[in-house]
Order: C-alpha cells, then structure tokens, then sequence
C-alpha cells in the first residue's frame, strides 16, 4: 500500500482524523524559527568576525560558524517527527 493509497484512506471522523492543531503548531513553529534566526545570525557573526568584541578565536571561528546548519537541523527534525506522528496517528 503506498503512501498516496495511506492518505485516501483517512478517515474523516474523530477517530481516524489527522491532528490539524499538531501540524497548525509545527507551521507556528517554522515560522518562529525562521523569525529568530536573523537574531542567531547576528550573534553567530559577532562571534566569527575579527574586528567583534565577542570574537571566539581562530581555531574556534569555524566550529561557531556551524551552529546555523545545527539549528535548520533541529529545526527540521522536529517539524517532520511531529508531522509524521500525526500522520502516523491518523492511520
């Protein structure tokens, strides 16, 4: 049964529903972390930048420099764990 064949198969009722507050909160949270990361940019910056009052060094510039990558990361990992376990619930 593929996953198209899944999603027909939803029932509309309570009992087989898909959670739409779940996933209403999981588009509130992306939305949320797409607005706080200009503020983690920022600090990621001050803290690779030479000239910053906040500089971490040479040999740590590049490790800091990663944290944006780790942040998509999560931020992504949460939102589809949460979207498939409503989907998941749903069936």
């Amino acid at each position: 049964m593929g996953f198209m064949d899944r999603l027909k198969d939803i029932r509309k009722d309570n009992q087989g529903a898909v959670n739409v507050g779940l996933l209403i909160s999981m588009v509130v949270f992306a939305v949320i972390a797409f607005a706080l990361y200009p503020l983690l940019g920022g600090y990621v910056d001050d803290f690779t930048n030479e000239t910053g009052a906040d500089y971490v060094g040479e040999d740590s510039a590049g490790i800091v420099s990663m944290i944006p990558i780790f942040y998509w990361l999560a931020i992504a990992l949460v939102v589809i764990g949460v979207a498939l376990y409503a989907i998941k619930d749903a069936m």
